[in-house]
């Protein structure tokens, strides 16, 4: 199977791959302030930036078939071009601290890696084939994954007015909204479960 396939899997997949969190619940180690103070944080962190990157990208963060009718190169598309993915990464980073399981952190960052290594190729060979030269230019300026303040500097019209409200956003991630706090409640609360059933008398 092609890293093309791969890639169209993985998008069309890629609201159900969180679940691959769950059987971190599992392995999370006692919880403790001050890893969960920093897990919190990087969830926040990350949404932040989930919520900045929405409110330029629109609804188009939703479909199930790669599409784009204009090339977004505003807001933090200015910085990366791919912040969305970015944002998934730190708050599932932030999941992985506060488990605190090694093991889990490093199935994670192989899970996701492959994940963005097979998406983020699929997505470019589409926006490369639609938007040719202005893609080029994008490319060639603007960072694949890990900001760069160079872009932002060297285009400060890039940094613009979102094309979509705050109020959209808000309302386009309410799904990733439930879904973060539901896990967070698992992953926060299976510790102590767990340890309440182990002390219970046979």
């Amino acid at each position: 199977m092609g890293s093309n396939k791969f890639g169209s899997l993985f998008f069309k997949l890629r609201d159900k791959l969180p679940l691959f969190l769950l059987p971190g619940i599992l392995l999370s180690e006692k919880l403790k302030k001050g890893r969960l103070l920093c897990g919190l944080s990087l969830l926040a962190a990350g949404e932040a930036l989930r919520l900045w990157a929405v409110s330029h990208i629109g609804p188009a963060s939703r479909t199930r078939n790669v599409c784009a009718d204009v090339l977004i190169k505003t807001g933090p598309y200015a910085l990366t071009r791919n912040p969305l993915y970015l944002a998934n990464s730190v708050k599932v980073l932030g999941f992985a601290v506060i488990s605190g399981n090694f093991i889990f952190a490093l199935a994670l960052i192989l899970f996701y890696g492959l994940e963005y290594s097979s998406v983020i190729p699929f997505e470019q060979e589409f926006l490369e084939s639609r938007f040719k030269d202005d893609y080029a230019a994008y490319k060639n300026n603007v960072p694949v994954f890990l900001p760069s303040l160079k872009s932002f500097n060297n285009n400060p019209d890039l940094i613009s007015q979102p094309r979509f409200s705050l109020k959209e956003a808000f309302c386009s991630e309410k799904h990733t909204f439930a879904s973060t706090l539901s896990l967070l409640l698992l992953f926060v609360s299976a510790p102590a479960l767990a340890n309440r059933f182990r002390r219970q008398p046979k």
